[in-house]
């Protein structure tokens, strides 16, 4: 168990050519125009063959001996075996299945874990295809990939639409993956940029099997457009009357603002350049730049509206909006929340908020007290709440107002008083003993 098999590896990465090879076979080393010690004529002389590559794996070993200490054999060839190189076999045509030495990575700590990531030998490669971004030069492809059979860099085949259009090494520093599979190092990431024609595609990633696995293996494949309209719509509110969409949108061969239209049941009512600064797009759609946001509004009735976002150089084809909504524009007599009541001695303080759905602006409440109204104040206090919970109506509608009144029990009532004059709101009644 402890003796090892050693075939030599040519100038050109490949096996030499007067090398033995078989399933045996546990090691590849340098083994083609070696420079080594000689007698006479003194004192080296190049030569080749395998007696040239055995000592190497030797010295391999007492290397390791010295660095790590005394330890069983069998997990220090495993470490040569794992950090070394593939070596293809041009007279079988496939790849060898033993790998030939590397020194400095069989003596770099960051692969020699004691317990290297339970991957099998001679298994298929894995992997993850992470991101596909577009920008305006076209698509960018990125994620990490190993083999299994060695801790060396593979190689990725990307294709789009089944045609091969790039091909990148797997060796970016990737961290996350030197700490989920330890003893495989970091270096696994890969990274890859293709321009694409305008249109839907997809793009799909493979890693090429350099060892004795099942073959080159399909790691993900993923979907985007080109030459097309993408981004978001962030919000749709509709109050007071009026409609209003944000979001944000990028003309995927250029960096320049495109135009955004809206659309109220599939009638256009607003259209304008998406500008606005936005740099979490910028952030994420690199090469774009941060100004692609926009704000539209529309005056509409009230009731329950279809609002839709297009760019516009999409509104003549069959291509999706950016974004649709379903929302209800409300109308009728104010609304809102009576929140407290309590007695202090012989005042009474009520506090709550109080919105006119036709309206944004703060409007009058009324305090009855037994039916009889006592006080009227504008309900314009600031309840930053309203905002996400009403939204489109500003945050200026809270109350409090304090009233006297005599010993004994109470019924309290707060109104909204219509903007336009209509009907008044009655927002609740509460009961209570004043001392």
């Amino acid at each position: 168990p402890n003796v090892f098999s050693v075939g030599a590896e040519g100038r050109l990465g490949v096996t030499a050519p007067f090398t033995n090879i078989s399933a045996g076979l546990d090691f590849f080393a340098p083994g083609e125009g070696i420079e080594g010690a000689w007698s006479s004529p003194c004192c080296t002389r190049t030569l080749s063959g395998t007696s040239f590559a055995a000592p190497q794996i030797a010295a391999t070993f007492a290397l390791l001996r010295q660095q790590l200490g005394p330890g069983p054999t069998g997990p220090r060839a495993e470490l040569i075996r794992r950090t070394g190189d593939p070596v293809y076999a041009p007279i079988i045509g496939s790849w060898s299945g033993a790998t030939s030495v590397r020194v400095g990575r069989a003596l770099d700590p960051q692969y020699q874990s004691a317990s290297p990531a339970a991957l099998p030998r001679s298994a298929s490669p894995i992997g993850s295809f992470d991101a596909l971004r577009v920008d305006p030069t076209g698509f960018h492809v990125s994620g990490w990939a190993l083999d299994p059979d060695t801790v060396a860099p593979v190689t990725v085949h990307v294709y789009v639409d089944g045609v091969f259009v790039a091909t990148t090494v797997a060796s970016r520093p990737r961290p996350d993956v030197g700490d989920a599979f330890a003893g495989y190092g970091r270096a696994h990431g890969f990274a890859s940029s293709f321009a694409v024609s305008p249109g839907d595609h997809t793009v799909c990633a493979y890693a090429l099997d350099i060892g004795a696995g099942r073959g080159n293996v399909l790691i993900a494949c993923r979907s985007a457009g080109y030459g097309a309209t993408i981004g978001a719509l962030d919000s749709a509110v509709g109050a007071a009357g009026v409609l209003t969409v944000a979001g944000w949108a990028i003309d995927t061969t250029r960096d320049a603002s495109v135009v955004v239209e809206m659309t109220v049941d599939d009638v256009v009512v607003a259209r304008r350049p998406a500008s606005d600064a936005r740099p979490d797009v910028g952030a994420a759609y690199v090469g774009y730049g941060p100004a692609h946001g926009f704000t539209l509004a529309a005056d509409v009735s009230a009731g329950l509206h279809r609002v839709c976002v297009r760019g516009v150089p999409d509104a003549a084809t069959s291509r999706p909006p950016i974004g649709c909504r379903d929302i209800e524009v409300p109308s009728g007599e104010p609304f809102g929340v009576i929140d407290a009541v309590r007695a202090d001695g012989r005042n009474i303080t009520t506090q709550g908020w109080v919105i006119d759905p036709d309206t944004v602006r703060p409007i009058d409440i009324v305090i009855r007290v037994d039916g009889l109204a006592v006080a009227m104040a504008p309900a314009r206090q600031e309840r930053l709440d309203l905002l996400s919970g009403v939204p489109g109506y500003g945050a200026s509608h809270g109350f409090e107002v304090t009233v006297v009144t005599a010993p004994g029990r109470h019924r309290v009532c707060v109104d909204g008083v219509d903007d336009a004059g209509g009907a008044v709101g009655l927002l609740g009644c509460v009961d209570l003993d004043v001392p």
